[in-house]
């Protein structure tokens, strides 16, 4: 026995000891290249032990995954996308450079998106059973903003160019990464955290993303223009397509959705049957929006940019046209029987006949048109308010009368509410939070809030407040200052754009709906595309 282990022989033993020594090391080990330019194999032993901790992995997460999706409802399922999101975020950061940016494919979805919210309804959804909706807009903006991220990351270029505007509007920059952080920061307070989790995801694809892609998108001339053209002919569309849907007192597609693109919805059934105000009955135009409020949120916001076109054009027919245009506008606001939209065309009539006087006077001292319109822009205005206040249908118009009553009942409980919970806590509760804090329902039982002041307050604190809504009041007051002093006409864009941002700001204070947002990030990113491009000027050697 002794001398089968070698024990008798001291150089045998070794020379056992030594070949156990030079098996493990064989197999747990890496062996030495035949060659240093070629790639070490992996130890036989590790490789083994590693194949099974990865098929291990392969099979908890499948069973986790499994379970969940067995127990959980279907819109838990986009929570279990979040690992998946997190590794294809890795996968994108460790990309290698690379310079070659897709910029035609992101140009071609942005206008594609552009397109889509002002001519498709969103509540119009492909909804397949099994799986969550999938709304025409997400088709565009989610590989948008993929391609987008993966250009930022891959692309030293990309980045500079992305990162241009920065330069001339850091406090856009600050207000917009404020909004975004406190999206996030808020998300665990939320009084429903899922729901919160889905929309502020949806809104960083649809709104911030948006607005950095026209950022970077609007730095080359003509396209600007272009989008302005667009908005114009888009509204004109709308415009007249909803004549049918006032002779059918319904959208005209109401019973001609196909299966798989209805969502089955107690609130897409009431958008389809369409609404008329309690106290008069008259039918509400809405087209391709959820509620007739958007839709004259959109014409008032529209408003600008025909008046702009009107100015600058040189073609006589299209002058006119553009010019019988504005009446109709507003009597299909009038035929939403919404007030906000009156308040809008109002206020973009009133901002852009004061801006082109000011500017007309600075380019044609000896005229008497633009002074007298300038210095006789207070009487007017003061004249404008005292009508409102003798002229019945015109007091009814703007301020409301007995059928809105209710409306003004309404907003006056909510804004007590509201200012309520703002005391207890200013810091904000999250998104989505808003509603079930102030708590009004309408008369159909529904949470009800008409105030978009009152929503950011709510869900994102004072802090949150300065921060959305003053993006938009810097960008405003910069671009009309700019497009005052400019003699591009592109860039006199500025104009129209600022009376835009402004109007979406007064007009927030009375619609708490969403439905345009993408559109003012649009006029957002345009705007300081525009200001950069008008104001920046290089260093010397930079």
């Amino acid at each position: 026995m002794r001398r089968a282990l070698g024990q008798g022989n001291p150089i045998a033993l070794a020379d056992k000891l030594a070949a156990a020594r030079h098996y493990v090391a064989a197999v747990w080990s890496r062996p030495a290249p035949a060659f240093a330019q070629y790639h070490q194999p992996v130890a036989p032993l590790r490789r083994l032990i590693l194949k099974a901790v990865i098929i291990a992995a392969i099979i908890l997460t499948g069973l986790i995954y499994g379970f969940f999706i067995a127990v959980f409802p279907l819109f838990l399922y986009l929570y279990l996308a979040v690992p998946v999101g997190i590794l294809a975020l890795l996968v994108i950061w460790a990309l290698p450079e690379n310079d070659n940016i897709p910029v035609r494919a992101i140009n071609w979805l942005f206008f594609a998106i552009y397109a889509t919210i002002c001519l498709w309804p969103n509540y119009i959804a492909l909804a397949i059973p099994g799986l969550p909706w999938i709304t025409l807009i997400r088709l565009w903006s989610i590989p948008m903003a993929v391609l987008f991220v993966i250009s930022l990351s891959s692309s030293p270029r990309f980045r500079v160019e992305v990162g241009e505007w920065f330069k001339t509007s850091p406090l856009v920059l600050w207000c917009i990464l404020i909004y975004v952080a406190l999206n996030i920061v808020t998300l665990p307070i939320a009084l429903r955290p899922f729901g919160a989790f889905n929309r502020v995801l949806i809104n960083q694809i649809e709104w911030t993303t948006v607005f950095f892609v026209a950022a970077y998108l609007f730095r080359k001339p003509g396209r600007a223009m272009l989008w302005a053209q667009m908005l114009c002919g888009l509204a004109m569309f709308l415009a007249f397509f909803s004549i049918a849907e006032l002779v059918l007192g319904h959208v005209p597609w109401a019973n001609r959705i196909p299966s798989f693109f209805k969502i089955q919805s107690d609130l897409v059934d009431a958008i389809l049957v369409g609404g008329s105000r309690s106290a008069t009955g008259a039918y509400r135009i809405q087209s391709i929006f959820t509620t007739s409020l958007s839709f004259s949120e959109f014409l008032g916001l529209s408003t600008p940019f025909f008046l702009f076109f009107i100015v600058h054009t040189q073609r006589q027919m299209i002058k006119i046209a553009l010019l019988l245009y504005l009446p109709f506008s507003f009597w299909i606001i009038l035929k939403t029987d919404s007030r906000l939209g009156v308040i809008a065309f109002f206020v973009s009539v009133f901002f852009y006949v004061l801006f082109w006087g000011i500017r007309r006077w600075q380019r044609d001292r000896h005229g008497l048109i633009a002074p007298a319109v300038v210095l006789a822009y207070p009487v007017i205005l003061a004249g404008f308010f005292a009508l409102t206040l003798i002229w019945r249908r015109l007091e009814v118009m703007v301020w409301g009368g007995g059928p809105q009553q209710a409306s003004n009942e309404a907003r006056r409980l909510q804004w007590m509410s509201g200012m309520r919970e703002l005391k207890q806590w200013p810091l904000g509760n999250g998104f989505g939070s808003a509603g079930e804090l102030v708590g009004y329902y309408d008369a159909a039982g529904r949470l009800s809030l008409d105030s978009y002041y009152i929503t950011v307050l709510l869900d994102f604190g004072i802090i949150g407040f300065v921060a959305f809504f003053g993006m938009f009041v810097i960008t405003a007051i910069k671009s009309i200052r700019v497009g005052l002093a400019t003699d591009d006409k592109e860039i006199e864009l500025l104009i129209p754009l600022g009376i835009m941002l402004s109007v979406f700001v007064i007009v927030k204070g009375v619609l708490s709906q969403d439905d345009n947002h993408t559109l003012v990030f649009m006029a957002l990113g345009a705007a300081v595309a525009l200001y950069h491009r008008a104001t920046y000027k290089p260093q010397p050697g930079a």
